[in-house]
Formats: C-alpha cells, sequence, structure tokens
C-alpha cells in the first residue's frame, strides 16, 4: 500500500483528539479505530489492512463491517467522506481561531 498521506496530518493534535471522540462517541474498540485510520487516511482495502496490521482479509472486512454498523453508513466511502469532512472541519474550525 502506498503512503501518500501527510504524517503530521495523521499525527496532528487536533485529528487524534477527534478520533479519540469519534472511538467514544461509536463504541468503537481498539482495533476498530485502528482499521478506522487506515480506511480513512489511506483508503486501504480489507487486504492491505490485513496485511498492515497482521490480521487476515476476513478479520480486516469483519471490522470494517463493525465499523459500518456503528456509523450506520453502508459503504465504505461514505465513511471516507464523513471522516474526510469531520478532519477537515476540525482542522479549519482549530486554524481560524
Amino acid at each position: 500500500m502506498e503512503n501518500n498521506v501527510d504524517n503530521n496530518l495523521v499525527n496532528h493534535p487536533y485529528v487524534t483528539s477527534y478520533l479519540l471522540g469519534v472511538k467514544i462517541q461509536f463504541s468503537l474498540t481498539d482495533r476498530e479505530l485502528v482499521v478506522l485510520q487506515q480506511l480513512a487516511f489511506y483508503g486501504a482495502s480489507n487486504r492491505s489492512i490485513g496485511e498492515v496490521l497482521g490480521m487476515s482479509e476476513k478479520t480486516a472486512k469483519n471490522h470494517m463491517n463493525n465499523i459500518k454498523n456503528k456509523f450506520d453508513v453502508r459503504s465504505c466511502r461514505m465513511l471516507q467522506a464523513i471522516l474526510f469532512r469531520d478532519v477537515m472541519t476540525v482542522l479549519s474550525d482549530h486554524k481560524s481561531r
């Protein structure tokens, strides 16, 4: 999997804070949060997520399905769109202060 994401964004304190809030709000497990980050920042497939996190593609898919159910969305693309919008909003709100 090619990494085109700026690590400054991934590790930005406001993004980290947002993701911890998401974890709490949607009752995500630690592993689900890591899977969600792979999808959100890298657009990773279940296969790629499995390879990066040392799990089978089927396990990654199960985690992804649990996450989509908790967010009440049907597709990974919709989940990505929600996260992208929210992360950009968080960064924009803090930049304008």
